[in-house]
């Protein structure tokens, strides 16, 4: 068995064994599963909400399970206004403020959102059925006269309905979890290397293998792990979407086709590979977790600002700046993806991005082999930014 095969089965049995790895593998579907999870199980039953009125006797009959409203005499608003206790409000009906009636709700800390928007589509279906009834308006005439139109927007390049909305929501999915699974892949390998420096191991490894074999045994383990835990995410994600309504999950087919979802896969794993390569060099010239070189504190901000820039300029795919983050190899595997849901990616820019992500990944591994063969058995020492530029050009 070749050195490297070793080095290889070796970091992705060690990888298998740390409760780490199985933390970072495991802690997004169990989160997510509780997140679906928990607002069932605390669930305590309806809880109604009952409004007490003043001004409007007709509002007793637009109670509802989860609105009751109760009329009472003006003279006893003021005493109901103190005495509110959770889940009831004092609604001041005032029909002589105009042509539509002007309504005051008062609660003692506030309702929830769901109670508000019951209470205030309870309460706008009340007014229209009393202005139809002023105008001599059928039911089925009121229904038609709001009746809104329906609009769809459909894009004649990619041959389908634009689904902006759904788009979005899924690149800012998307844009979390590329973010968390190639920063955390990056750090795994930072660890692994700062272990095996630090505990002096890397000694005895580099009497059987060369600084390379070590260095990219070590990358492709991580990047293996990492399809291992792109493939539970991935099915987590299924598992999730199977819980939504079919029309929903028809959208969600349509959002993008089979070629695109590769082409994204593929960026992730470049992407994976790229900071790989880095933080095992960024590992290799740090002296412990405490102590990291700066090229190690570097590496996380074209992530980070990628990251943020991302979510805030999405809802534009054709910004000059996205672009330009789409391009460039660093925050290329962030923004590429969230504009190919989109679909407004010129092929060519495409191919420039995975060019230069390949020629990246490719000078990565080159600088990466050239700091491992010289730091990596520095010890007691983080490397300086002149340090690290003199280990390159030897």
């Amino acid at each position: 068995m070749s050195p490297f095969t070793l080095i290889y089965l070796r970091e992705v049995r060690v990888r298998l064994r740390d409760w780490r790895f199985w933390v970072g593998l495991l802690a997004l579907p169990l989160v997510g599963g509780a997140l679906f999870a928990l607002p069932g199980l605390l669930r305590r039953g309806p809880q109604p909400l009952t409004v007490f009125v003043v001004g409007d006797s007709t509002l007793a009959h637009a109670s509802v399970p989860e609105v009751t409203f109760q009329l009472i005499p003006f003279s006893a608003a003021d005493s109901f206004k103190a005495h509110l206790s959770p889940n009831q409000a004092l609604l001041l009906y005032e029909a002589d403020s105009g042509p539509t009636p002007r309504l005051r709700i008062f609660s003692q800390e506030g309702l929830s959102p769901m109670q508000e928007d019951a209470l205030r589509g309870l309460l706008r279906q009340h007014i229209l059925t009393q202005k139809a009834q002023q105008l001599r308006l059928s039911p089925e005439t009121l229904a038609y006269l709001l009746d809104p139109p329906k609009i769809s927007f459909y894009e004649i390049a990619h041959k389908k309905e634009s689904q902006k909305g759904l788009a979005t929501i899924a690149s800012s999915l998307l844009n979390s979890l590329l973010y968390l699974l190639i920063m955390l892949t990056g750090y795994a390998t930072l660890l692994s290397t700062l272990e095996e420096k630090s505990n002096r191991l890397a000694e005895y490894l580099l009497i059987y293998t060369s600084p390379e074999q070590l260095l990219m045994g070590k990358v492709l383990a991580m990047v293996s792990l990492t399809l291992l835990q792109l493939s539970l995410w991935a099915g987590f994600g299924v598992v999730a979407l199977r819980q939504l309504p079919p029309e929903v999950l028809v959208r969600f087919g349509q959002l993008a086709s089979p070629l695109v979802w590769g082409e994204i896969g593929g960026l992730v794993l470049l992407g994976v590979l790229l900071y790989a390569f880095l933080y095992a060099a960024a590992g290799a010239t740090s002296d412990s977790v405490t102590e990291l070189s700066g090229l190690a504190q570097t590496l996380q901000w074209p992530l980070v600002l990628a990251f943020i820039l991302v979510f805030a300029l999405q809802a534009d795919p054709t910004n000059p700046f996205l672009r330009g983050l789409s391009l460039f190899p660093l925050t290329a595997p962030l923004a590429m993806p969230v504009r190919l849901l989109f679909g407004m990616v010129p092929l060519w820019e495409r191919l420039i991005a995975l060019l230069l992500l390949g020629l990246t990944i490719g000078l990565s591994w080159i600088l990466a082999a050239r700091i491992y063969r010289g730091a990596l058995l520095l010890y007691g020492q983080k490397l300086s930014w002149r340090a690290i530029w003199h280990l390159i050009r030897r």
